[in-house]
């Protein structure tokens, strides 16, 4: 295997394939009441200080949301479960009667309907975790998520780009800015003509509103195409992403850019591969 395939092994699902996802289960569990437990691996189900199956059966799920790449349920009684899907992880709602998949560690019924959620993930990155009533912090923390990206208008978005932090650093960190990973990063990036090893801070009152709807014109335009499929990735419908046809640099290094035909460079920015146009985005140095 080949340095960026080694790399394209290891992406997570970012915000187009989590929205995706979440709007598949808003359409599947919201008002369902949930029906029996079962789960089959320790080190999945975090924050449970009794039976998974007391706490969880007879709730009903009142809403599904995100925030950035973190999956929020919220059930009746106060109490809320995250999903984090990590690399290869997949939640979805299931006819009950469909063949077991492998790596499959936590199943809920659903009361009345021949259905049932699943959650199945082969390298066990990922997780659930429990908040609010009959829940305590335990075992693995639940992923930290910052403002959603999305969900940020222009004026919070400028206060986060005047820290003094390469751009792409400052994007990848979820605390700061929760959503975005390394394939929309480098997209993003060069189509603003902005260096990953740029300083936030750096950037100019014009540069940042640009940056601001391009994250926003990716992300949607991502959205809409349901998300990148690069290696594992599905959605909750097991269908494929088709955004991965648009990228322009991320996984192309050493092919011709597209806007000016210069070679693609892979470099190092914030510890992950990056690509990116030398010419279209011109060192900081």
């Amino acid at each position: 295997m080949t340095r960026p395939e080694r790399e394209a092994a290891v992406n997570m699902p970012e915000l187009p394939e989590i929205e995706n996802v979440v709007r598949a289960l808003r359409a599947d569990l919201e008002g369902a009441r949930l029906g029996r437990v079962r789960y089959w691996r320790r080190g999945v189900v975090y924050g449970v200080s009794r039976s998974l199956d007391g706490v969880l059966r007879g709730r009903v799920v009142e809403a599904v949301g995100r925030t950035g790449k973190r999956i929020e349920i919220r059930l009746s009684g106060d109490m809320r479960m995250y999903a984090h899907l990590g690399m290869t992880g997949h939640l979805a709602v299931l006819p009950a009667g469909e063949e077991w998949a492998p790596h499959t560690h936590l199943c809920v019924d659903l009361a009345g309907r021949e259905a049932q959620l699943r959650f199945r993930d082969v390298r066990r990155f990922g997780g659930i975790w429990l908040r609010g009533a009959h829940a305590r912090h335990r075992g693995r923390p639940l992923p930290a998520a910052g403002p959603d990206v999305l969900a940020l208008g222009l004026r919070r978005f400028r206060e986060v780009m005047r820290r003094p932090r390469q751009i792409k650093a400052l994007f990848l960190d979820q605390r700061a800015l929760a959503g975005m990973g390394n394939i929309y990063c480098d997209e993003v990036l060069f189509r603003c003509g902005v260096h990953p090893l740029r300083k936030a801070s750096t950037l100019r009152d014009d540069d940042v509103k640009r940056l601001y709807q391009c994250v926003r014109r990716v992300l949607h335009a991502a959205i809409r195409s349901g998300g990148s499929t690069v290696r594992d990735y599905r959605g909750a419908r097991n269908e494929r992403g088709a955004y991965q046809r648009r990228h322009q640099v991320y996984g192309r290094a050493g092919q011709r850019c597209y806007r000016c035909g210069a070679v693609l460079v892979r470099m190092q920015a914030a510890g992950r591969g990056t690509v990116i146009c030398p010419c279209c985005q011109p060192s900081p140095t």
